[in-house]
């Protein structure tokens, strides 16, 4: 898919997925664009194109995804394919851990993770990407590294 400005005949923009694309949403603040597929698939990519290619596909509706549409603000996102419309929020990692440690239901189960967690760093925060890669290859992986990255978040593949 190419994004082409007013009156340009150059693309300004190329997006890389690739696929038969049935409706169009482009977020009102202009900070996403996504398609519904003929493959039951939902893809979003932020705008403007950024170098960590800023993209996103939620796939396994029952039907082709025909109908998209956000709200006024950006933040919802609704969509057919589905028996039932389906809405989506943009939100950040930190309000949904709020949310998780606001919820009764869920008090726990955060008990249990944070006691984990703190048991295996050793520190009681987050094991850092270093620790991972020594973790990886010394579980037997030649190969293991970050391939994407977006502020403390890693995505790592390790190759045997």
């Amino acid at each position: 898919m190419r994004g082409h400005g007013r009156h340009t005949v150059q693309p300004v923009a190329t997006y890389s997925y690739i696929g038969s694309h049935l409706a169009l949403a482009v977020a009102p603040t202009e900070k996403w664009i996504c398609s519904g597929n003929q493959d039951a698939s939902i893809h979003c990519a932020k705008l403007p194109r950024t170098r960590d290619g800023s993209e996103l596909t939620m796939s396994g509706y029952p039907e082709k995804v025909s109908r998209l549409a956000f709200d006024d603000t950006g933040f919802w996102l609704a969509a057919d394919g589905a028996p039932d419309l389906t809405v989506f929020a943009h939100e950040d990692w930190a309000s949904w851990w709020t949310a998780v440690a606001d919820d009764p239901e869920l008090a726990d189960l955060l008990a249990e993770r944070r006691r984990r967690t703190a048991i295996s760093t050793g520190k009681g925060g987050a094991l850092p990407l270093s620790g991972h890669l020594s973790l990886l290859r010394e579980a037997g992986f030649g190969q293991a590294g970050p391939v994407w990255q977006y502020g403390e978040s890693y995505l790592v593949v390790a190759v045997r």
